[in-house]
């Protein structure tokens, strides 16, 4: 495949962008300034390749609009995502049914974090690996040797499974067996601890044992749990439980003694018939605990429990080696992003017919509702149709984690696009300003808390920025007609995304609201951890602009901008402004609702070169970000400040009763302007990513292979 790498140098990270058009494209024009283009082209049969630029472009002067917008935006948003620089490393990866794909990277590869990542790198995938057991037995079941309905008993008489005369083939791959999960079982090896504490042999931080690493056979596990209760009678509920495609696998294995091809192992049944018929040259079903490429990302497991593991708490420990025993059929495999993003095109539309049409529908009928990953879902024969909590879009696909690797695929059936995350170094605490869209107050904000920056958060970011790009109907792109009296006046109405500035200058813009709401979802959680999802209603916003080191609105002289209550202005990505004052006589209104998100990007920012300029944030105004004052300003601040007003020279003056988070801060040498009076603003401590830890019994449970 031919191969267009541009990185992007930001600062605090290396960005990778790259491109590949599978319809045959030319290369699209750029403009260049202050970037390092690398540009290896490996010649091939496949494909020519279009070229996009993202996040390495400034605000300023109005120019072209880019050619593609969805490109921009998605790499905006892993941008955005990857800037807090919590995780060891992220890929994201995006393919459209028209046959683009692009991926974005950040972070290193590697866990002393000396070589960036790279969308080429093969990853641990963790339970995505039920996707591809469930398949073959799907395929099996497609060639009569296996009936949906035969039961475990049938299949495997010699082995102990509660009520196994009961549960039947369809019941272990809609996860209603009721079985417990052998990583919950006591080790048969180690006394008084589980098996995935044995597995993952974290007591031994530092001394020679291998992480990830236990003496089990799919069938010793199955045992594991032989004399434990079921949760339910079979088919009666939905349970996650790995055990269930433990036992798949071993039901594969010996229903494949009955095909014209003889006696397989679910490996070969795995990379024979599904992988390689696919072309997915970096997925593979291992049988050891190497990586088949050259190239591939670490890992480390962050250890939160020290009582637990026995370990300080906060341990970091390296899992990139891991034995693929214990997870197996539930979650032993290794993929790229670009081979999941083919995958999860697969799972959801069945081109390939890998199996019938019949069983494909069956098995995203989604059956079964309960939970997988403590977010509710309809679990269909190895994967399950996922709630987009921002948009209540459906996603279509699965997720895993795995000894310190996270991985999601999913396919939206409304974008026509498939989506693929990767995160190595789980377990970071999302910055204050990522936005969790309907799961901010779940788990008693434990994802703030104890960790709960992962594939689906993305994923459920991409999704909603992304529709964004494809639906909005906005008509923020130019400022209206010149009125009679000469002054040139416009308004943003509707919903508009862009991904350059818009200037200000000599003239009014009103951004108004945009009339158009997400039919969101909320999700909340009780004190037993049980889940659901509640239907709410998300104004989208009225102008939305993304890309590093740009200003959305870059007001001049004499410009004026008003943002009406109600009117929703967004900024996401890395050094950006959401509103930038440069001019002599700007003046801002705002009483709607600014958000900033991604490192060191502002909600409001005057420069140097400002003068005589004017801003109000009036009581209805709520700004999430910090408000950076420079050059000669008057700023009455009467609403709601989540960040600091930050104060450089002495030309500042502020006033007004409002909350600031963050409260004034003055670099060295700045004074506040004669006039000034910020006694009546009320100031409290401002956020952190790092928010104090809730109390144990109300921790996020580590999901080493959900």
């Amino acid at each position: 495949m031919n191969n267009v790498l541009i990185e992007c140098n930001l600062g605090f990270w290396r960005a990778k962008i790259y491109s590949v058009d599978l319809a045959g494209a030319i290369l699209k024009k750029i403009s260049v300034s202050a970037v390092l283009i690398n540009l290896p082209l490996r010649a091939t049969a496949l494909a020519a390749l279009t070229l996009v630029l993202s996040g390495c472009g400034g605000g300023g002067d109005e120019v072209a609009a880019p050619n593609s917008t969805v490109e921009q935006v998605f790499a905006a948003v892993v941008d955005m995502a990857s800037s807090q620089d919590l995780v060891q490393g992220l890929t994201a990866g995006l393919r459209k049914d028209s046959g683009e794909v692009w991926f974005r990277s950040g972070g290193h590869r590697d866990i002393a974090k000396t070589t960036a990542m790279d969308a080429d790198l093969q990853h641990r995938i963790g339970s995505t690996t039920k996707t591809f057991t469930a398949t073959a037995v799907l395929q099996l079941v497609d060639q009569g040797v296996i009936g949906l309905d035969d039961t475990v008993s049938q299949w495997l008489p010699d082995l102990t499974v509660p009520n196994g005369s009961t549960i039947t083939v369809r019941h272990l791959l809609e996860m209603r067996s009721g079985l417990r999960d052998y990583l919950s079982s006591v080790s048969k090896n180690v006394a008084g601890v589980s098996v995935l504490q044995e597995w993952s042999n974290f007591d031994n931080i530092a001394g020679t044992g291998v992480h990830g690493d236990a003496n089990y056979s799919p069938a010793d596990l199955i045992k594991t749990v032989a004399t434990r209760t079921p949760y339910f009678p079979s088919g009666a509920a939905m349970w996650y439980s790995n055990t269930n495609y433990a036992i798949l696998g071993l039901i594969a294995e010996k229903a494949s003694c009955r095909t014209a091809k003889g006696c397989q192992g679910i490996a070969t049944l795995i990379n024979e018939g599904i992988v390689k018929p696919l072309g997915m040259t970096g997925t593979h079903f291992p049988i050891d605990n190497k990586f088949t490429r050259t190239k591939y990302a670490e890992a480390y497991q962050q250890v939160l429990d020290a009582t637990l593991y026995r370990v300080p708490a906060g341990s970091h420990v390296d899992m990139t080696f891991t034995d693929p025993r214990v997870p197996w059929a539930a979650g032993a495999m290794l993929s790229t992003p670009a081979d999941e993003l083919i995958w999860a095109r697969e799972l959801a539309l069945n081109e390939k017919k890998l199996i019938s049409d019949t069983l494909s529908k069956e098995r995203l009928a989604g059956h079964s509702d309960g939970m997988v990953s403590y977010i509710p879902v309809s679990y269909g024969m190895g994967v399950y149709r996922l709630p987009s909590l921002p948009t209540g879009g459906e996603l279509i696909g699965h997720s895993g984690l795995i000894g310190g690797y996270n991985s999601a695929v999913f396919y939206s059936p409304s974008l026509k696009l498939a989506l693929s995350v990767n995160i190595t170094g789980v377990l970071a605490n999302p910055a204050s300003w990522f936005p969790l869209y309907g799961a901010e107050n779940a788990y008693d904000g434990a994802f703030r808390a104890e960790g709960g920056f992962n594939g689906q958060t993305l994923i459920w970011n991409l999704e909603r920025n992304l529709r964004l790009a494809i639906e909005n109907t906005g008509s923020c792109s130019t400022l209206g007609a010149t009125t009679g009296d000469g002054s040139k006046q416009g308004a943003c109405e509707g919903d508009s995304v862009r991904t350059y500035a818009l200037p200000v200058q000599g003239r009014a813009l009103a951004i108004k609201p945009s009339g158009r709401v997400f039919n969101a979802m909320t999700l909340a959680t009780d004190a037993d951890w049980n889940a659901e999802l509640q239907s709410t209603t998300d104004a989208r916003p009225s102008l939305a602009t993304y890309g590093s080191k740009l200003s959305g609105l870059a007001v001049g002289d004499n410009g004026q901008v008003e943002l009406q209550a109600g009117a929703i202005l967004e900024t996401i990505g890395v050094d950006s402004n959401g509103i930038e004052v440069t001019g002599t006589g700007g003046t801002v209104t705002v009483s709607g609702v600014i958000r900033s998100m991604g490192r060191n990007t502002v909600a409001l920012r005057v420069a140097d070169t400002a003068k005589s300029s004017a801003i109000t944030l009036s009581n209805t105004a709520q700004v999430q970000g910090d408000v950076v004052l420079a050059g000669g300003t008057v700023i009455q601040v009467n609403g709601v400040v989540k960040g600091a007003l930050k104060v450089s020279g002495t030309n500042v003056k502020i006033t007004g009763s409002g909350t600031v988070s963050g409260g004034v801060v003055l670099a060295d040498g700045a004074r506040l302007a004669d006039g000034s009076d910020i006694s009546k603003l009320v100031a409290v401590s401002a956020p952190t990513a790092q928010a104090a830890r809730v109390s144990p019994a109300r921790r996020l449970p580590p999901l080493y292979m959900q």
